[in-house]
C-alpha cells in the first residue's frame, strides 16, 4: 500500500489464496483504495461480494463513499448479492447519511422494497438518527420486520435516547412492550469502546 498504492496491493491481495488472509489484506486495502478512487474500488470488491473473507472490504468500500457520496454508495451496496458485506455496509453508510442529509436518507430508504437488507439499512439509520431525534428513530426501528434486528436496533436508539433525556426514555420504556432483559440493556449505560 504504501510504496506501490491501493491499485498494485488490490492486484496483489487478488493472488493470496481465498481465506481469512486474504480477506484481512482486502480490508486493510479497501479503505486506502476506496478514499483514493471510491468507483475503481468499488469495481474491485465487488467482484469478491459473494465471499464471506471480503465482506469487511465491502464495507470499507461502501462507509469511505458514502463519505463523499452516500447514494452512489447505499445503490452500490444494494445492487450487491446478499451478504454480511452488504448488510454490514448499508447499515454503516445509512448510519452516517442522516448526519449530512437525513431527509435524503430517508427518502431512499422509504423507496427500498421491504427486505433483509432494507432493514439493515434502516437499523443503521435508526441508531444515527436517535442523537438528532430518539421518537423518529423509534419509528424507523419498529419498522424493521426482522424481531432480533428490531429488538437490537430499539435497545441501540432507546440507549441513547436514555442518555439525552432519561426522564422521556423512562416514560417510552414503559410503554414499549419490551422485555425486560432488554430494558436493563437500555438504561445501562453505552460501552463506548
Amino acid at each position: 500500500l504504501r510504496s506501490k498504492g491501493p491499485e498494485q496491493a488490490s492486484q496483489w491481495a487478488e493472488s493470496l489464496p481465498d481465506g481469512a488472509l486474504k480477506g484481512s489484506a482486502m480490508s486493510r486495502i479497501a479503505e486506502s483504495y476506496a478514499k483514493k478512487d471510491p468507483l475503481a474500488a468499488a469495481e474491485w470488491a465487488q467482484r469478491y461480494a459473494d465471499k464471506d473473507y471480503a465482506a469487511k472490504a465491502i464495507e470499507q468500500v461502501g462507509g469511505r463513499w458514502a463519505q463523499t457520496n452516500p447514494a452512489a454508495a447505499a445503490g452500490w451496496l444494494d445492487n450487491l448479492p446478499a451478504g454480511s458485506g452488504q448488510t454490514s455496509g448499508l447499515r454503516n453508510v445509512f448510519d452516517n447519511w442522516e448526519d449530512s442529509d437525513p431527509a435524503a436518507a430517508g427518502k431512499y430508504l422509504q423507496a427500498m422494497p421491504i427486505s433483509p437488507k432494507r432493514h439493515s439499512a434502516v437499523s443503521g439509520f435508526a441508531t444515527g438518527i436517535a442523537w438528532q431525534n430518539p421518537q423518529a428513530a423509534i419509528a424507523w426501528a419498529q419498522d424493521i420486520s426482522d424481531p432480533g434486528l428490531r429488538q437490537t436496533s430499539l435497545t441501540r436508539v432507546g440507549q441513547v435516547y436514555f442518555q439525552r433525556d432519561p426522564a422521556a426514555a423512562r416514560a417510552w420504556l414503559e410503554a414499549s412492550g419490551l422485555p425486560a432483559a432488554t430494558q436493563q440493556q437500555i438504561v445501562k449505560p453505552i460501552d463506548r469502546r
